[in-house]
């Protein structure tokens, strides 16, 4: 949808950059859960099990890097770690439960 307003690739681009980090980190410390987790009955908690704040969801949100540069191996941690964490949630603090 971006591709529509903005013409300029890079534009477009810088835009994203700053909009997507706001967008996620906005519903993960307000609500617990982007609008997609909300609809799977999710929710992002420390390992305390307190609701995720700025620093956590901050840093929870760029340790995803690390899943994406490590070629899906941190997403991957899910299926195999007892917790059912990926490395994301690990260098976070965080993990995700089932609300109700």
């Amino acid at each position: 949808m971006l591709g529509l307003v903005v013409k300029d690739p890079l534009s477009a681009f810088a835009i994203e950059f700053t909009l997507a980090p706001v967008y996620t980190i906005g519903f993960w410390v307000t609500q617990g859960a982007t609008p997609g987790k909300m609809a799977l009955g999710i929710r992002i908690l420390t390992d305390d099990g307190d609701p995720i704040g700025f620093g956590h969801a901050i840093l929870r949100y760029f340790a995803e890097i690390a899943c994406v540069l490590t070629l899906g191996i941190g997403y991957l941690m899910i299926a195999f770690t007892a917790e059912k964490r990926g490395l994301h949630d690990f260098i976070a603090g965080t993990m995700v439960v089932k609300t109700g």
